[in-house]
């Protein structure tokens, strides 16, 4: 059932006119029309061009965050060096998971004004510059700097184009093309977890991370070439009336409150599979591995239901409620087989999420040059779960225990799939409606 135009919804008596804060503003009326014409009518949604699009963007995720989420592995390497204390060693981490979503919609910017082929080969250098210089130095001041910012802020230029990307080439298999996009942050996360493990017990950390570095800009380079647009760089400016219009801010507040309980589910697994289970280590790193390749098959499979059944905006309902029941099922896990299932369905919903966004953000105001800064003003709310929740979190566990972090991971999901079910509706009323 296809729902109604606003004109529609507006002359109709039986439904009464929206506030006017559900209405969309009409300067934002005039920013869906610039995007979505006359473009909408020609995708090729298919061919080599398009695929090799999505082949780039699978390979910048499988980098990106393969790197992100292999700094666990380092982590324990500082800390015996004597770098500094855990709290110090995080800020290493924690200085990149904050850059890549803080500046997005700069990154975002600048590949809308300079293109994308240049931007992403320029944060290329930088990202792959800062994991090599950090091997020269044993100072927790320049690893911040070096493997935490300068990481950060390349990746960040990468990331938001190669994310949005596959948006100029794919409309009706749009979600499965950024879902097989965003696939390659599993995968990237167990294969470099795995390489940098066994590279820093072969042959040391520095050359582990100058390997590491030369991987990484070896195939950036190699797929630089496949990053095509379709449509011409714009170099007007970000309309932040966007901002005004409610479904783009429930959409932020969703896009937060999951970010913040994914990292709880994801960073305290391991502690609670050992604390609350009786579970060694290497079963936590297990049930790691279990998400990530969930979370994997779960961003394509949710891609593949959106073009095919759902619509994206009721997939992405649909996953955050799901993950939603699956954090406040998760204080029943008592034991390895409970932790995997949990670990299966956390991973397939909650990392389908943020395959289905940019998705999103594409059907409602329009898949042009501007929507790499749509999604990346809605991705820079990250920042702040992503520096909080782990900080957050441990202070729960410390003061409260396993039972109140579980409560307080399940709260914030079912906060966040509110706000995009109200999101959702506020687009379309209809409960039907395929958006």
């Amino acid at each position: 059932m296809k729902p109604k135009s606003e004109a529609e919804v507006e002359s109709d008596p039986a439904h009464p006119e929206l506030p006017a804060l559900l209405q969309t503003p009409p300067e934002l009326a005039t920013i869906e029309s610039d995007l979505s014409q006359p473009s909408d009518e020609d995708y090729p949604d298919g061919g080599f061009t398009a695929w090799m699009t999505v082949l780039a963007g699978f390979i910048a995720h499988f980098v990106l965050f393969g790197i992100v989420y292999s700094f666990g592995v380092y982590n324990a390497h500082y800390l015996d060096m004597g770098v500094g204390s855990p709290f110090e060693v995080a800020l290493i981490g924690s200085a990149s998971t904050v850059f890549i979503p803080g500046l997005g919609i700069i990154s975002g910017k600048l590949s809308a004004n300079y293109g994308y082929q240049r931007m992403i080969l320029l944060g290329s250098l930088l990202l792959s510059g800062g994991i090599f210089l950090a091997s020269f130095t044993k100072s927790l001041a320049l690893l911040v700097l070096t493997q935490g910012c300068l990481f950060g802020i390349g990746s960040s230029i990468v990331y938001f184009p190669a994310l949005n990307l596959p948006s100029q080439w794919f409309k009706k298999r749009r979600a499965l093309a950024i879902g097989i996009c965003a696939s390659g942050t599993g995968l990237g996360g167990m294969a470099f977890s795995m390489l940098s493990d066994h590279l820093l017990n072969t042959i040391g950390l520095e050359w582990t991370l100058r390997t590491t570095s030369i991987i990484a800009l070896v195939l950036l380079l190699a797929v630089n070439p496949f990053f095509k647009t379709r449509i011409p760089p714009s170099t007007s400016k970000i309309d932040f009336s966007v901002c005004k219009d409610a479904r783009f801010l429930l959409l932020m507040a969703a896009c937060m409150l999951s970010n913040f309980a994914m990292f709880v589910s994801v960073d305290f697994l391991p502690i609670y599979a050992r604390d609350r289970a009786g579970l060694t280590v290497s079963n936590g790193a297990t049930l790691v591995g279990i998400y990530n390749i969930s979370s994997t098959l779960g961003r394509i499979l949710m891609g593949f239901l959106s073009d095919a059944f759902l619509g994206p905006l009721n997939s992405l309902v649909l996953s955050m409620v799901i993950t939603a029941i699956a954090n406040f099922a998760w204080m029943a896990c008592t034991d390895f087989p409970s932790l995997a299932l949990f670990s299966i369905f956390n991973g397939l919903f909650g990392g389908a999420v943020w395959g289905l966004l940019p998705v999103v953000i594409a059907g409602m105001f329009g898949a042009g040059p501007q929507l790499v800064s749509l999604v990346a003003c809605l991705y820079s709310v990250l920042a702040v779960g992503n520096f909080f929740s782990p900080i957050s979190t441990s202070a729960i566990v410390s003061s409260f225990g396993l039972f109140w972090m579980v409560v307080f991971a399940g709260s914030l999901a079912t906060l966040g799939a509110f706000a995009a079910t109200t999101s959702r509706f506020v687009h379309a009323k209809g409960l039907f409606s395929k958006v």
